[in-house]
């Protein structure tokens, strides 16, 4: 898991738009779906149902977003501690175990 999956999958439940959120992300929508599916066969549950219409939260998927929120949000929290915002360059990554 990485937290640019976190990212991904809160602009998907913001925009209920795979192409949307690509768009949003300044990635493509196919980059989009690889990275939430590999997060989803991870997890073992689907986050997103996709249809012609859009995408819409599982119930497993609509908690996995509630999580998603609080790590993103202790994250920034954590970034806001820096007192140089030049120490704050880089990556953030996450491990799971």
């Amino acid at each position: 898991m990485r937290l640019e999956q976190l990212y991904y999958i809160l602009e998907v439940a913001q925009n209920h738009s795979m192409s949307q959120a690509a768009k949003k992300l300044y990635i493509t929508q196919p980059t989009l779906s690889t990275s939430i599916n590999t997060l989803e066969k991870e997890l073992g549950f689907k986050i997103f149902t996709r249809t012609n219409y859009g995408a819409a939260p599982t119930e497993k998927g609509q908690e996995a977003i509630a999580i998603a929120q609080t790590i993103v949000q202790e994250v920034n929290k954590l970034k806001n501690l820096s007192p140089s915002k030049e120490i704050l360059e880089g990556e953030v990554s996450l491990v799971t175990f």
